[in-house]
């Protein structure tokens, strides 16, 4: 299970494990980084992004970026 969360600087990113609330914290602007949700396909990911109404176009860059580091 992989699981992606909204970066507080913009944009996202994929993790391995589910992060604590102090990886998640930003202690330099008192903000912090937001889960989405989990995944396990690129399929599933797609959707999740869909369903928090990000754009197509941003949608399909960021799976590029995933199928490239894979």
């Amino acid at each position: 299970m992989k699981y992606l969360y909204d970066n507080h600087l913009g944009g996202h990113y994929i993790t391995d494990h589910e992060q604590s609330y102090d990886e998640c914290y930003c202690k330099q602007c008192g903000d912090d980084d937001y889960l989405l949700g989990t995944f396990e396909t690129v399929e599933e990911l797609e959707l999740l992004l869909k369903d928090n109404d990000y754009s197509k176009e941003y949608i399909k860059e960021f799976i590029k970026g995933v199928k490239n580091d894979e």
